[in-house]
């Protein structure tokens, strides 16, 4: 009776070193030129992202018309890959909320229906063409469908009423589609002041907790210690989804004024790299002497201060919102955002250990 104990044991540690499934992965697409090839696809597939938030357009004031105009929308070539199933997202500029009146929120609704339409229908031309050549069998099982849209705009208490108007109105416009707003750590916690927007969910960005204009901070952008002052205990009357920073950034300072940021830096190689700069403290550094970076010149003494999420602090943030009450296993699990580099930097394995700690 003993002899199919050994099988048992090799199942058993099979089963129990079985990765967990990845569900309800996402990650944002924040940029103005769109580029999504084969490569881009397939790295989507590794880490079992099927859900893209796209950005579509911005919109701001216009001094000169006096309204908000839809500016910067994104471009998409003809040969580029189209996710499965995708959100469009519109950021609006917390200036148009505070200077429209009611009726030109009710024609910004309407305007932005119109072109959220004609750059869907120029996406599933695109998609359409992409399939053009494939049989019937594959071909029927393309969806052209959105089911969703995203606003992104950082109200205030000042610009709330006026925003709620406008989601209100924007609803009736696309009546068939869910909406979501992102929303701000102290939208979160400050729920009095800042109001619940009438929509269908929302996305709860944990970043950006700090101005990066401030000389005397240490991370502008994302540290688990101040994100969790604002979510723990927190309960929220909405679902909500998650969106969390993969991307990191250097805060550059003159003579202790705030002179600009610069993308993408590899803290690694500053740290290494002495004949540049010099160490000033934790994750700050000094230029050793004049050069540019991309399109900004940089001075002898300017200063770095190098941002991220340190990958512990992300653990604990991670576990923190799993117990939470606000999360359920229906969430989405957005990062922000969708480079290759930045994905290169974390490392797809680590990137897909993050998806599953939520599952």
């Amino acid at each position: 009776m003993y002899k199919n104990i050994p099988i048992l044991i090799i199942l058993l540690l099979a089963i129990g070193c079985t990765q967990k499934e990845i569900k309800n992965a996402a990650f944002y697409y924040w940029k103005t030129e769109y580029h999504f090839d084969k490569q881009d696809q397939q790295l989507a597939d590794k880490l079992g992202v099927s859900k893209f938030y796209i950005r579509y357009f911005d919109v701001d004031w216009s001094a000169t018309r006096k309204e908000a105009i839809p500016v910067a929308p994104i471009s998409i070539p003809w040969e580029d890959k189209i996710p499965e199933y995708f959100v469009p997202c519109v950021f609006i500029t917390n200036t148009v909320m505070l200077k429209s009146s009611p009726l030109q929120l009710d024609s910004l609704a309407i305007r932005m229906k119109k072109k959220m339409d004609a750059l869907t229908q120029d996406i599933f031309q695109i998609r359409e063409y992409a399939y053009e050549d494939q049989p019937d069998s594959i071909k029927s099982k393309i969806k052209n469908e959105w089911p969703e849209i995203q606003i992104d705009c950082d109200w205030t208490p000042t610009s709330k009423a006026n925003y709620f108007y406008f989601l209100k109105k924007f609803k009736e416009v696309f009546p068939d589609k869910k909406i979501s707003v992102t929303l701000r750590l102290w939208q979160f916690k400050y729920q009095d002041k800042a109001g619940i927007p009438p929509v269908d969910k929302v996305m709860l960005m944990c970043y950006s907790i700090g101005n990066p204009k401030e000389y005397n901070i240490e991370n502008s952008l994302a540290t688990y210690k101040d994100i969790a002052a604002y979510i723990k205990d927190q309960k929220y009357s909405l679902p909500v989804d998650i969106a969390l920073p993969i991307f990191n950034w250097g805060v550059m300072f003159r003579n202790k004024k705030f002179k600009g940021i610069i993308g993408d830096v590899d803290a690694g190689s500053i740290a290494n790299d002495t004949l540049r700069y010099a160490h000033i403290d934790a994750n700050r550094y000094s230029f050793k002497y004049d050069t540019v970076a991309g399109n900004t010149y940089i001075r002898y003494g300017d200063e770095l201060r190098l941002e991220s999420l340190d990958p512990d602090d992300m653990d604990d943030l991670i576990k923190l919102i799993r117990k939470s009450e606000f999360y359920n296993e229906k969430s989405t699990i957005a990062f922000f955002s969708w480079d290759t580099t930045y994905i290169q930097h974390y490392g797809k394995e680590t990137i897909k250990n993050y998806y599953r700690l939520f599952n």
